[in-house]
């Protein structure tokens, strides 16, 4: 959640973030890189506002029968409960791959 406030004539602002993008090893795979952000920002004149984002997570039913070619629980799903579709394999090998290269820095 990301909260910001400016009031009167002078108001300052600071956010920190993550950033993530994948570069190309020369081995051919694919790496994660990832980079904090942070943001400051100092506003003058008269201004009076607050901003306030957030993010919602829903469950889409009809898309998870659709691609699991059954209804589907998301606890289902979250305990491991469901086979690994074909469609998703890729997903689940570059996540380990993610996984060997964290365990490979510690």
């Amino acid at each position: 959640v990301d909260v910001g406030v400016a009031v009167g004539p002078l108001g300052r602002s600071a956010e920190a973030d993550m950033g993530m993008a994948t570069q190309k090893l020369r081995s051919g795979d694919d790496a994660v890189a990832m980079a904090p952000i942070y943001t400051y920002s100092q506003s003058k004149g008269f201004y009076a506002g607050f901003s306030f984002d957030g993010k919602v997570v829903v469950t889409r039913h009809e898309v998870n029968e659709r691609f699991y070619g059954r209804p589907v629980d998301p606890r289902e799903l979250l305990s491991g409960d469901v086979v690994t579709p074909p469609a998703a394999q890729p997903l689940y090998d570059a996540l380990k791959r993610c996984h060997v290269y964290a365990s490979a820095g510690a």
